[in-house]
């Protein structure tokens, strides 16, 4: 069964595709990542890996980052239901939705490097490290703002 979509076929509202308290852990994190945003950075990021490095990459990571993070903002939102109304109801399970995937983006953007490896104190180790505790923190926190399903 798709998160996206009803047993039906028909599309799962925002507070029906919003991670919930009860949600598992796998199911959380799958719920705050945008897979296809996420597929499009890393993408993106390899088109990057192979230009040498000039002041003008420098811009493009970040300017990259910031595409990814507005990117995955739109995406949640573009799933929400056609009806204005239902947008204005859905409206209280959206922000602790945006703010939790946005930080959860930031925080796998750190992990890849990209506009972070720039900085002279950024470490593989350290993404990795950053990834581990943002997954764990980012479900604690999911918990703690007791987003309810409708």
């Amino acid at each position: 069964m798709s998160i996206l979509a009803r047993a039906d076929g028909t599309p799962r509202t925002f507070a029906e595709n919003a991670a919930t308290p009860e949600d598992t852990w796998p199911e959380a994190l799958l719920k705050l990542f945008p897979a296809e945003v996420y597929g499009a950075y890393m993408l993106a990021m390899g088109y990057l890996a192979d230009v040498e490095s000039t002041p003008t990459l420098r811009i493009a990571y970040w300017g990259l980052f910031f595409a990814g993070l507005v990117a995955t903002l739109i995406w949640l939102v573009a799933k929400w239901d056609d009806d204005p109304v239902v947008r204005r109801e859905e409206l209280r399970y959206a922000w602790p939705q945006l703010i939790l995937s946005a930080f959860a983006f930031s925080i796998w953007a750190f992990f890849l490097g990209g506009a972070f490896a720039q900085f002279p104190w950024w470490t593989q180790w350290l993404g990795s490290l950053a990834l581990t505790m943002g997954a764990l923190l980012l479900t604690g926190l999911n918990k703690l703002l007791g987003q309810q399903s409708a």
